[in-house]
C-alpha cells in the first residue's frame, strides 16, 4: 500500500518538556507545535458519553482548532481524482483508527474532536496516556485512540482505506499484553461481527431454543448464574460454564482439561457434544443450510472469509465464534481505575485493605489468582480433583461458586479458603469482598460490541 503524507501530528514519547506536536508537510501553512503551544491554545471542555453509558467531561484543543492553524478549515472538502484524504490516529501499542477527514462531521456529529490532555478535571495518566483523541457522537460512545503518538493525515483510494480498516488492533490497557491469535485465524473486524450474531443465534442448536449466550450471558460476566449447566434438551451437566471475559488469555479453557487450549477445538464441545448434550448440533453440519439461507449471513460469510468459494463450513463457524470470544475484553474496573488511571477515589478505604490482604502471607491469594487477570490459568489440587483457577475478575457477578457450584457466596468461598489458612477476622474478610468487588467491570456488562445484535 502506498500512499503520500500531508500531514504528521506526532507527540514523541519524551519528557514533558521535550513532547513535541509537529504539523508539517503540503499544507498552506506548515506548522511546528510544543505541548507548551497546545496549552496556550484556545481549549474546550466537552461532555462525552463513555461506552458505558456515563458522561465524563474531556479538556482539550479540538481538531479544528489545529487544522485551522495548519491553514485547513476541518470539514472541507478536500477529496479529488478518485483520492480521498483521512487522518490516520496511532497509539504506542499499535491501535489506529481512521477517519474520513472530508466527511467527518457526518460520522461523529460534530467538530469537537479533542487532543485532549485532561478527563474529569484530572491530568491523564499512563493508562489513557499524557494524550487522547477523543470522538464525541459516535453512536457507540466515545471512540479515542488512548495514548496518542500521532496523527497522520494521508491520501488514501478507497480500497486502500479498506484493507487499513480490516485490520484487527487490540486496544490494550496498561499492563496486559498482546494476545495469543492462532496464525490460521487471525482477528478482522468481519469476523467478529459474524462471531457475535453466531454466539446470539438460538438457530444453532437442536430445537433452537438455545445459542452460546444461552450460558455465557453479558450481564453475569458470560456466565450463567446456575451451578451447572443445562443444555438444550434440559440435560444437566458436571460444572458451571466458565466467564469468557479476557478468555484470550487463558493457557486452559475448561475446568479440568489442561490439553483444551484452542478455542476453535472447544467451540466443537457444546455444538456437537452427547455427553452431555450441550447445543445438540448433529455433524452432519445440517444446520449450515439455515445459515447460508439467511440474507444477512451470505453478505457476513463472504466478508469474514473472502477466499471461500463456500464459506459456509463448521470450520468457519468456530473461526467466528472464537474471534467474537477473543475481543471480549474487561479492563474498565474500579480496580483498573485505581491503579492504572492515577484515580485515587475509585475504591474504597475497605478495598485497599482487603488488596493487602490478598497479597499478603498467609493468605497468598495470588498464588493461585495472580497477574494482570487474576488468573495463573494452571489446574490446582483439590479434595475432588485438580482444576483450574478461574480469574477472579468480574467475580462478583459469576456466582455460585466453585467447578460444581457449590458454594452460594464469595463470603462462603473465603470462609473455605480461610479455613486452610489462618483464620481472618469478620471485618477483614469484609476487606476482601470489598477488594473483590473493586474487580467488577460493569462496562463490559453492557457494551454494545459484545451484546445480542
Amino acid at each position: 500500500m502506498t500512499f503520500s503524507r500531508i500531514v504528521l501530528l506526532g507527540i514523541i514519547a519524551a519528557p514533558a518538556a521535550a513532547q513535541t506536536l509537529a504539523v508539517i508537510g503540503d499544507v498552506p501553512t506548515p506548522l511546528k507545535l510544543t505541548a507548551d503551544d497546545l496549552a496556550k491554545m484556545p481549549r474546550e471542555t466537552v461532555t462525552i458519553p463513555e461506552q458505558d453509558g456515563t458522561k465524563v467531561e474531556y479538556e482539550g484543543v479540538t481538531l479544528r482548532e489545529i487544522m485551522k492553524r495548519a491553514g485547513t478549515p476541518l470539514g472541507k472538502d478536500l477529496r479529488g481524482k478518485g483520492l480521498a484524504s483521512y487522518i490516520v490516529a496511532k497509539a504506542r501499542d499499535g491501535y489506529q483508527v481512521v477517519f474520513t477527514l472530508g466527511e467527518i462531521d457526518a460520522d461523529f456529529g460534530n467538530e469537537s474532536i479533542l487532543v485532549a490532555d485532561k478527563r474529569a478535571g484530572k491530568a491523564l495518566f499512563d493508562y489513557q496516556g499524557p494524550f487522547r483523541l477523543v470522538c464525541p457522537g459516535d453512536k457507540a460512545g466515545a471512540r479515542s485512540v488512548r495514548m496518542l503518538e500521532t496523527l497522520e493525515w494521508v491520501k488514501l483510494k478507497p480500497a486502500e482505506k479498506a484493507s487499513l480498516q480490516k485490520e484487527w488492533i487490540w486496544d490494550l490497557p496498561k499492563g496486559f499484553p498482546a494476545p495469543h491469535v492462532p496464525a490460521d485465524n487471525p482477528m478482522t473486524p468481519e469476523k467478529v461481527e459474524l462471531g457475535r450474531y453466531l454466539f446470539y443465534d438460538a438457530r444453532l442448536s437442536v430445537n433452537g431454543t438455545q445459542s452460546c449466550a444461552s450460558c455465557h450471558q453479558q450481564e453475569r460476566a458470560f456466565t450463567d448464574g446456575r451451578a451447572v449447566g443445562v443444555g438444550a434438551t434440559g440435560e444437566h451437566h458436571q460444572r458451571g460454564p466458565m466467564s469468557l471475559v479476557n478468555v484470550a488469555f487463558s493457557a486452559t479453557l475448561t475446568w479440568n482439561n489442561p490439553d483444551l487450549t484452542s478455542l476453535e477445538e472447544q467451540a466443537l464441545t457444546p455444538m456437537f457434544g452427547d455427553k452431555p448434550v450441550e447445543l445438540g448440533l448433529s455433524r452432519d453440519g445440517g444446520f449450515l443450510a439455515t445459515l447460508k439461507a439467511d440474507v444477512r449471513y451470505k453478505t457476513m460469510f463472504a466478508a469474514a472469509f473472502p477466499k471461500d468459494a463456500d464459506p459456509f463450513t463448521v470450520e468457519n463457524v468456530t473461526r467466528a465464534v472464537s474471534c467474537f470470544e477473543r475481543s471480549i475484553i474487561s479492563a474498565r474496573s474500579p480496580y483498573d481505575r485505581y491503579h492504572y488511571g492515577g484515580d485515587d477515589t475509585a475504591i474504597s478505604a475497605a478495598a485497599k485493605r482487603g488488596e493487602v490482604i490478598y497479597f499478603s502471607q498467609p493468605y497468598t491469594c495470588f498464588r493461585c489468582h495472580g497477574g494482570f487477570d487474576f488468573s495463573s490459568g494452571e489446574m490446582h489440587d483439590t479434595p475432588e480433583g485438580k482444576f483450574k483457577a478461574p480469574t477472579l475478575r468480574n467475580i462478583a457477578l459469576t456466582a455460585p461458586y466453585m467447578h460444581d457450584g457449590s458454594l452460594p457466596t464469595l463470603q462462603a468461598v473465603i470462609e473455605r479458603h480461610a479455613n486452610e489458612a489462618e483464620k481472618l477476622s469478620a471485618s477483614s474478610k469484609q476487606d476482601l469482598i470489598a477488594f473483590l468487588d473493586s474487580l467488577t467491570d460493569r462496562a463490559v456488562t453492557t457494551d454494545p460490541r459484545f451484546a445480542k445484535p
